[in-house]
């Protein structure tokens, strides 16, 4: 009867791996044991056979709580919530009432479950039959027991051995594009973004970094809402361009290569968006570069050895937490880093990492919440930003944007921008005077006037707004408030046009 045991397990076997295209994950073949995994089978994902003398129930129990432990293993390793096995158990005793064996049995956490079947020597054609239902063989190419011959088994052996080792593939060898496509894409974005920076007028000019797309709050307030996500595109200046992509590079490539191009992706665009967002939040200052989303790599390296320390944590831990606690360091010890942008990215990273997960793993329900928690946590801050606008106490970075679109004729542009500083009452004496010049120069007097007079109120000692004021006086035919304020221009700077003006005026009257 041992004969046939052991040629029902390799019939099974051979059957499972060369009709249904199993493979094999673990093997023992002193105990006749085997356990065989195929993926695409969604129902019947992993299968274990085994000789087992299934009359002595406590033997099945323990047996039982050992396949859960390994199951769990698998179903940790597989990123799923629950996970079902098909036992098979070979036994050459006959069953009886030990037939209730062919049952479903769950895990005391639900996570397990285990369909069970036996097949006994004495029924093995009715028994095999059974699981016709499930797999596609059955029966029918089964020998009588009396042909079960040691020889019948080695030609199942070398029947299965052969058609593995006609359809082992040979390994694929990649290429760079294979595995780091998308890092060199982005690398080549970054620099011809940066190329034409240069060619428009150099990427530390306020007007060129403005145009194209660089983090400027009033302007987001305004409405430009791409202004999220440009700004990981933009560098400013070589120094900041290469840094970024040496980095990118080195992080770039290990991440890609572990999570896979379109997860790669991800995890890089919802680190760029969440690291400008958090320097939306905190940081009133003109701001680009892709620090942000690279900081979101190392959160997506944070999550590898989080989720599988046993893997990760011995290859990068050290490395990556040595890394990024000395750039962290760097960001709060060098006040032109935007430190807000950094930490953003890496929180980012980290949750983005949490939704794509690693390649290869079977989908989490839970990827979803971490979606939604992640969305959540986007809009909130979004809205914490639009409602801190009134809150902003630093308008130098609009009046810089403001003075290089209107030397560059972007009257349009400049005034989105002091409106929304005057809308938020931040704006200055600075502010309101670039705002009575555009005024002024649209021949809204009288709204020019205003504006002058609010800049004088500011700051008393400001020769160049009494001398506007003076002008659009003028325009409005005021010619006695028009000297009065070209007399203070003069007596303020020694400019010889304030003079001019005020001698004119004063003849005229």
């Amino acid at each position: 009867m041992k004969i046939s045991v052991e040629y029902l397990f390799w019939y099974t076997t051979s059957h499972l791996v060369i009709d249904e295209g199993y493979r094999i994950i673990h093997f023992n073949e002193e105990e006749l044991e085997v356990w065989l995994e195929n993926q695409k089978n969604k129902q019947n994902p992993i299968i274990r056979i085994s000789q087992r003398d299934v009359t002595w129930k406590v033997l099945v129990e323990r047996d039982f709580e050992q396949m859960v432990n390994v199951m769990n293993q698998f179903r940790k390793e597989l990123n799923r919530p629950k996970l079902q096995l098909t036992n098979i158990y070979l036994s050459e005793k006959p069953l009886g009432e030990s037939g209730a064996y062919n049952y479903q049995k769950e895990s005391k956490d639900k996570a397990i479950l285990v369909n069970n079947y036996v097949i006994a020597t004495d029924t093995q054609k009715e028994d095999i039959d059974k699981l016709s239902d499930v797999f596609v063989f059955g029966s029918k190419e089964l020998l009588p027991i009396e042909a079960q011959t040691q020889m019948e088994i080695e030609k199942l052996k070398m029947n299965m051995v052969t058609h593995m080792s006609v359809n082992v593939k040979a390994p694929v060898k990649k290429t760079w594009k294979d595995q780091f496509l998308w890092t060199y894409v982005l690398i080549a974005m970054n620099a011809l973004v940066f190329l034409a920076m240069t060619l428009m007028g150099g990427s530390t000019n306020t007007y060129v970094l403005a145009l194209f797309g660089a983090k400027v709050n009033e302007l987001i307030f305004a409405g430009e809402w791409w202004r999220f996500i440009t700004p990981a595109f933009i560098h400013i200046g070589m120094t900041h361009l290469l840094m970024n992509m040496v980095s990118l590079f080195i992080l770039g490539t290990m991440v890609e290569k572990i999570f896979g191009g379109w997860r790669f992706l991800i995890i890089y665009f919802v680190s760029g968006l969440t690291g400008v967002i958090a320097s939306f939040v905190y940081s009133d200052s003109l701001s680009a570069g892709a620090s942000g989303a690279i900081f979101g790599l190392f959160g997506a390296l944070l999550y590898l050895i989080i989720k599988k320390p046993q893997i990760y944590w011995k290859t990068l831990g050290v490395n990556v937490l040595l890394l990024l606690g000395i750039n962290l360091v760097y960001g709060f010890v060098v006040s032109s880093v935007d430190q807000y942008a950094h930490i953003g990215g890496l929180i980012g990273g980290l949750l983005a990492a949490y939704i794509v997960a690693i390649k290869g793993q079977y989908f989490d329900w839970k990827r979803w919440g971490y979606t939604l928690i992640t969305l959540v946590i986007i809009g909130f801050f979004i809205m914490l930003g639009f409602r801190n606008v009134n809150q902003s106490t630093n308008p130098d970075t609009g009046n810089s944007v403001v003075v290089n679109y209107m030397e560059h004729g972007k009257t349009a542009e400049a005034k989105k921008v002091i409106g929304v500083m005057q809308k938020n009452n931040y704006n200055d004496n600075v502010s309101d005077f670039f705002a009575g010049n555009l005024l002024l120069k649209e021949n809204q007097t009288t709204a020019a006037i205003a504006n002058y007079q609010a800049a004088i109120e500011k700051e008393p000692q400001f020769p160049e707004a009494y001398y506007n004021l003076a002008l659009a006086y003028q325009a409005e035919g005021q010619l006695k408030q028009a000297t009065s304020a070209a007399k203070k221009a003069s007596e303020q700077s020694n400019v010889a046009s304030y003079k001019d003006l005020y001698d004119k005026l004063r003849t005229a009257k």
